[in-house]
């Protein structure tokens, strides 16, 4: 996670030297970071317990018959997002549009991973944990890498976008953490504590909702009747 938050941190300040638009900056350093917690948390670190989780998923969904799409829902999902976004935009995307959309088919797949140890729990699927999941990601997100929002701010828009993908990375990370460690892992000890944690950097982050809400409401006309 230090490693992960110091390559947030920095990021923004060689971006700007680079002239990198933060369209890519941020899909880029969010993938940089969930693919190294992947490596070094989730398969290095806990390489045990993902063995077993392993096991048990393609136990319990063989590599035979239709179970074998099963788990490849996190690519599916991905894919379907990706085609969104590329069915709202004008036009086709440029090479830095096509960049973008590849670093987020890669990102999407490693931060929905979690979601295989719901549907694959001995109780009931847990859609409710499911959908908090996602629409969390969701709100960091779209909280976070709206360039615009970064003018609501007394300070430097370097400053601000370092600050914010810090916020974006550490709220992904852990939440990605505390639902492995729940649905795959079956550690369920530290579930509660890394739910909690997220909680702060979303207040934060939803700090900019609402001065973006505000900023869209005419309160001339509101409160002077």
């Amino acid at each position: 996670m230090s490693i992960a938050v110091f390559i947030a941190a920095i990021s923004p300040f060689l971006s700007h030297k680079l002239e990198v638009p933060s369209s890519l900056l941020f899909p880029a350093v969010i993938c940089i970071t969930v693919w190294l917690q992947e490596a070094v948390v989730i398969q290095k670190k806990y390489r045990r317990e993902n063995i077993e989780f392993t096991r048990r998923f393609f136990d319990r969904y063989p590599r035979t018959g239709i179970t074998f799409f099963v788990g490849f829902v996190p690519h599916f999902i991905s894919l379907g997002i990706v085609i969104c976004i590329l069915m709202t935009i004008d036009g086709q995307p440029n090479n830095t549009g096509w960049l973008t959309l590849i670093i987020i088919f890669f990102t999407l797949v490693r931060i929905l991973d979690p979601l295989l140890g719901c549907i694959n729990t001995d109780r009931s699927i847990p859609w409710s944990e499911m959908l908090v999941y996602v629409t969390v990601f969701l709100f960091a997100t779209s909280s976070a890498i709206e360039p615009s929002r970064f003018d609501y701010y007394p300070l430097s828009t370097v400053v601000t976008e370092s600050i914010f993908l810090v916020l974006l990375t550490f709220t992904i990370l852990t939440l990605r953490m505390a639902f492995y460690e729940e649905y795959c892992f079956e550690n369920k000890l530290g579930f509660g504590f890394q739910f909690k944690l997220v909680l702060i950097p979303l207040l934060i982050l939803s700090v900019s909702q609402v001065m973006g809400l505000i900023q869209s409401l005419n309160l001339s006309t509101i409160l002077g009747g």
